[in-house]
């Protein structure tokens, strides 16, 4: 398990004050936040500590400082990987889960830098289990909820960093680890028909992008799980679905669908939205659920409209 006196050290150096006040101290240069991380991976044994069953609090927020980490090693298999467990044991405390939402959030936010774009999908995929503990059992309000719809939301919209898989770097698939999020405030019964077409509105501003490639990592799949888990509360009414979908598949700024084979752009956006009407169609055929029968019109309208 990670010792002691290894944890105090290195929780000290993932503040910002402490580094400070221990320069101030001793004249020495706070360690780079990168070594810490690979310490504190080095160091931490989660399996050890979930059978401990102790909750921690500063420890999951230095592990979380480590989500921007350049190796995928430290940043999806130690951060990522040892939150997930954490919050699924049920150690992290509520205080330090709204500490998490308000950091990652940030994280989240436009203003913040992500050059290697590396820290905003990961961000995202916490924030993802951090909704998934509120699903589980509530602990948040009403405004930190409505929230975190709208920073999920605002995020998927916004992502304009495609790069998924790559050899060296590892994940970083910021379009699915968005709907991950998404998913997880579908799947809250907490949450009701605004949040729902907000969360509509972003899914179908990010898989009829014109800008976005031709999606290769599972992307429309994962962005059609909040729909269906939405539809399948009946929040959303066939009708409005069905309208949903014939927006979507509006050829414009085209005069029509043909004009796409003569455009990269267009038929990445083509390949795209059928790729995500082929997910949605068959997952709601193979269910019998009849609320998920509102989608089949419209999946059918962009298979059959878009050629």
């Amino acid at each position: 398990m990670l010792r002691l006196g290894m944890a105090f050290g290195l929780l000290c150096l993932m503040s910002s004050a402490c580094a400070a006040a221990g320069a101030e101290g001793s004249g020495t240069t706070p360690a780079n936040p990168d070594q810490t991380c690979e310490a504190l991976a080095a160091e931490t044994e989660v399996a050890a500590i979930v059978s401990a069953g102790e909750p921690v609090g500063g420890l999951a927020l230095a592990i979380a400082a480590c989500l921007g980490h350049a190796d995928p090693d430290i940043r999806h298999g130690f951060a990522y990987g040892s939150l997930a467990r954490l919050m699924r044991a049920g150690l992290v405390t509520e205080a330090t889960r709204r500490d998490l939402l308000q950091a990652l959030s940030g994280d989240l936010s436009p203003e913040t830098a992500d050059p290697e774009g590396f820290l905003k999908p990961f961000a995202a995929l916490v924030l993802s289990e951090v909704a998934r503990t509120d699903r589980v059992d509530p602990w948040m309000n009403g405004e930190e909820r409505t929230g975190l719809v709208e920073t999920g939301a605002s995020y998927v919209e916004s992502v304009s960093d495609y790069r998924g898989f790559d050899d060296e770097d590892g994940w970083r698939h910021g379009v699915a680890h968005g709907a991950d999020l998404l998913m997880q405030l579908s799947l809250n019964p907490a949450i009701g028909e605004a949040e729902a077409r907000r969360i509509l509105d972003a899914i179908g501003g990010q898989i009829a992008s014109d800008e976005a490639p031709a999606f290769i990592f599972d992307e429309p799949r994962r962005l059609s799980r909040p729909i269906l888990f939405l539809t399948q509360r009946g929040l959303l009414s066939e009708g409005e679905l069905t309208s949903w979908f014939e927006s979507l598949a509006q050829p414009a700024p085209l005069s029509d669908w043909e004009e796409a084979f003569g455009s990269k752009s267009a038929l990445a956006r083509r390949h795209n939205l059928r790729a995500f009407a082929y997910a949605v169609l068959v997952a709601a055929t193979e269910n019998e659920d009849e609320n998920l029968k509102r989608l089949r019109p419209g999946a059918l309208h962009i298979l059959s409209t878009i050629p």
